[in-house]
């Protein structure tokens, strides 16, 4: 299949040379796991940079006290307060699936009202990492290291970039649609597949990971879910995600997600591809 430029049909990376620090032959796809998420979250922090910072009270006491070691040897609060959000929104966004770890199948959304999808759709990410396990002094924890991530949900296709916590996302969609703040009509926007949070470990960059997990993931979208479309952001003066995406046969969609208080992430391009 065309989406294996860098995988193959067992899931694993080609080997690219000898150097084990970038020999890609250990590591293997697949879906995130609940032990997964401290691993994944600050491997995306360190791809992104913690500059987006939104502090989460959606973590229950014994996750804080997990927390605390992960985090432990960042003296840096910016970092803590953005692990906090990140892992928080994550555990949210694939907690369906946590309950069947085989499953990619689309989300089901028959017989719901439009309400009803998206906030089902909220909870049914999909988030595939480049993974292997990692060396570690203790035998007691298990640990992975991730070179590559990508996440794949429905949202409706209004052009809004969503927050980490998917909640928030309600709020700000019903105060839009409240006072009419953007300039087309969000009701009734159909649900799609949205690709998002696409990082590779910039060791392993240049080698087509990228462009092999989103082929994977419209792979899924299509054969799996059923659609046609995939949607995403890109941040236009990022010239390398741009030139992926357009190479993909992404185009650029002619809304904007611009009420007053979007500031410059009114600017990031909203693109789409036909499946």
């Amino acid at each position: 299949d065309k989406y294996r430029c860098c995988i193959n049909e067992k899931g694993f990376l080609a080997s690219r040379g000898n150097n084990s620090d970038t020999d890609l032959s250990s590591f293997e796809l697949g879906l995130i796991e609940e032990e997964d998420l401290q691993d994944v979250c600050r491997f995306v922090i360190t791809a992104f940079g913690a500059e987006a910072i939104r502090l989460s009270s959606n973590i229950n006491e014994f996750e804080k006290m997990l927390l605390n070691p992960a985090v432990g040897l960042v003296n840096d609060y910016s970092f803590l307060v953005t692990f906090a959000e990140v892992f928080s929104g994550t555990k949210q966004r694939i907690g369906n699936r946590l309950n069947d770890r085989a499953i990619i199948s689309a989300p089901d959304l028959e017989k719901l009202s439009y309400e009803e999808r998206v906030r089902k759709a909220e909870h049914e990410s999909l988030i595939l990492i480049l993974a292997r396990p990692a060396t570690t002094t203790s035998g007691n924890s298990r640990t992975v290291e991730v070179i590559a991530s990508i996440e794949l949900r429905l949202q409706p296709c209004d052009a809004k970039i969503p927050f980490s916590i998917p909640w928030l996302d309600r709020v700000e969609r019903k105060l839009v649609k409240l006072f009419n703040l953007v300039s087309f009509n969000t009701s009734n926007n159909n649900i799609q597949p949205y690709l998002s949070n696409l990082c590779v470990d910039e060791k392993f960059r240049g080698q087509k990971i990228g462009r092999g997990l989103v082929r994977c993931v419209e792979n899924i979208a299509k054969t799996s879910w059923g659609y046609d479309k995939m949607y995403l952001h890109v941040d236009e003066e990022n010239p390398a995600a741009l030139n992926l995406y357009k190479s993909e046969g992404y185009c650029r969609c002619n809304r904007r997600w611009n009420p007053f208080w979007s500031g410059p992430a009114s600017d990031i391009g909203y693109y789409v591809k036909l499946l």
